[in-house]
Formats: C-alpha cells, sequence, structure tokens
C-alpha cells in the first residue's frame, strides 16, 4: 500500500509536472505527500587557503524557498491531499534517499530532469542516482506526461521478461492497477536476429530451412504467451491482458504503450548500484528516457 509520498522538487517546470503527478497518485489511494527540496552546501574559501563547507541555511533563504513551494503544496492540497514542506542541506541524491529511508516514504515521485537542469535521464544525473540507491519504487515523470492532466491512470503496462524483478514490478502494478480499477497490460517482447516487425518473410530461403524458423518463431511466441497468461490476476479478465510483442524491447514497448495511450510503465530493475550498468543502462534506462507517460521503477 502507498501511504506516503515524497516529491523532490526544484523550482523548475519539470518539478511542477511532478507534483501534479504525485498529487493525482496521492488523491487515488488516500496517500499524504511530503515536497522535499534539497540546497547543496556552499563550500567557503578563506584566506589561507582552506575550504569549509556551509550547511547551514540561512532563514531569509529558507523563506524565500518556502514561498514557491507554498505554490506546490496548494495544487497538491486542491486534490485534498494532505502535504507537507521538507527543507534540508546536502547533497541532493543522497538527501532524497535517506530521507525516504528515515521517513517510511512508499513511492518517490520525480521529474526526469531538474536539479541539474538536464533534458534527459544522463548517468551522473539526481534522479537516475535516485533511482539506483533508493529502496523503495520510483515514479519518473517526463516534461509532457499526458496522464497528469487526465488522472489516476486508467492503463497500466508491465513489461514481463520472466526474471524475478520483472515478477516482482507485476506485484505493484497489480496492485497499482486494482487500487484504481485499471486496465492491465502484460506485454512480452520477442527479439529476434533479424529487425521485426513485419515478420520476416522466408521465402528466398530453401524450403525445409523456411518451415523450421517459421516453426521455430510461432513456438517461441506460443511459449512466451502460455506463459504470460499463467502470469494473470485471477477474476481479472475483463480488464487483464497479455500480448507478445516483437522486436528491439525498448522500441516495441515504446510504441505500444504510445499506441495504447498507456498512463503508467511498471518495470522491475534488479538493482541500484554501479555493477548493474549492463542491466539498467539498457532496456530501462531507454525506456525513462524517451517514454511519454510515467515509468515506475520497482526493485527486486
Amino acid at each position: 500500500m502507498i501511504r506516503h509520498i515524497l516529491c523532490p522538487v526544484d523550482h523548475s517546470q519539470a518539478a511542477e509536472h511532478a507534483v501534479e503527478q504525485a498529487a493525482a497518485v496521492g488523491a487515488s489511494v488516500g496517500a499524504r505527500l511530503t515536497l522535499l527540496h534539497v540546497v547543496p552546501p556552499l563550500q567557503m574559501a578563506f584566506p589561507d587557503g582552506t575550504t569549509a563547507l556551509l550547511t547551514e541555511l540561512r532563514p531569509q533563504d529558507e523563506q524565500q524557498i518556502r514561498v514557491w513551494m507554498d505554490e506546490y503544496r496548494r495544487v497538491a492540497e486542491q486534490r485534498g491531499v494532505t502535504t507537507e514542506l521538507a527543507i534540508v542541506t546536502g547533497r541532493p541524491d543522497d538527501a532524497i534517499v535517506a530521507h525516504a529511508a528515515t521517513s517510511g516514504v512508499d513511492l518517490i515521485v520525480m521529474a526526469t530532469h531538474g536539479y541539474a537542469g538536464m533534458k534527459h535521464l544522463l548517468l551522473g544525473s539526481v534522479t537516475e542516482r535516485v533511482l539506483r540507491q533508493a529502496s523503495c519504487p520510483v515514479l519518473t515523470v517526463p516534461p509532457h506526461a499526458e496522464a497528469v492532466r487526465r488522472g489516476p491512470f486508467t492503463r497500466v503496462l508491465c513489461p514481463i521478461d520472466f526474471s524475478d524483478c520483472s515478477l516482482r514490478a507485476l506485484e505493484f502494478a497489480m496492485t497499482t492497477a486494482q487500487t484504481r480499477g485499471a486496465e492491465l497490460l502484460l506485454a512480452h517482447v520477442l527479439e529476434w536476429p533479424w529487425p521485426e516487425p513485419p515478420a520476416p518473410n522466408f521465402d528466398d530461403l530453401p524450403a525445409q530451412e523456411a518451415a523450421a524458423l517459421t516453426r521455430f518463431r510461432t513456438q517461441r511466441e506460443e511459449s512466451a504467451r502460455r506463459r504470460l497468461v499463467t502470469l494473470e490476476p485471477e477474476g481479472w479478465h475483463d480488464r487483464c491482458r497479455s500480448l507478445v510483442l516483437h522486436g528491439t524491447p525498448h522500441v516495441a514497448l515504446l510504441q505500444f504503450a504510445a499506441d495504447r495511450q498507456v498512463d503508467a510503465i511498471v518495470l522491475g530493475i534488479t538493482g541500484r548500484n554501479a555493477v548493474d550498468l549492463a542491466v539498467f543502462g539498457s532496456t530501462t534506462n531507454h525506456i525513462i528516457r524517451r517514454a511519454e507517460c510515467p515509468v515506475i521503477t520497482v526493485k527486486a
């Protein structure tokens, strides 16, 4: 259950989108919301060549920050969400993760760019470091997330590769969809040595080889579909669909999400540290960078 949402903010349009999404989620599940602003410490240089970090925030600076944060609070409270403000100093990603851990946060909602002013999620950005380190699910909001204006999620996509992390994501996706009465879409992507879609034409091959490749493709598709069906929640036949897609995973999933006007994509990831670059930096990272809807990452 999502009872406490944390939304890190700065004074940017991207943060406004994140607050709107956090408020929409909070209103739909009855969760309280904390808006957090992190002020990086100021490095002071002295005549003797020494330096020190200034971690105390001046009262006048804090007051100025609270003025624009109050605007965000009013946006959330207009949806009936109990909202509090928090201002801390420190390295943004460390402070966000620490606040989430010590405050019993169930979900972090962040823009894909903000503090660093980046237009895309890049290695080293605050958002990606939070994605790697946070123990709770993280919902990232792209700049043009239409789901914000539609309100609660009505169609949730959960890519499944049958790994433990994707099954963990499915659990979260089921809870998310059930809470909101949303449609749940389970999708497995088959990637081939040849580009798809469309399906290849094997007419130029010898008949025996063409028949073997056709059978192989059909068998893989049927096997994936059978495995997906076993994962469908019992009693959800009217609002859960299993689909097998073909092609490069992130391309196929993003195209499907756009075609079906998906409100949120729920992804499982194996971990959130530097050793996971090979996994995290591929399909998941591509989807977070390019998705036009919010993306929720769930750590296995």
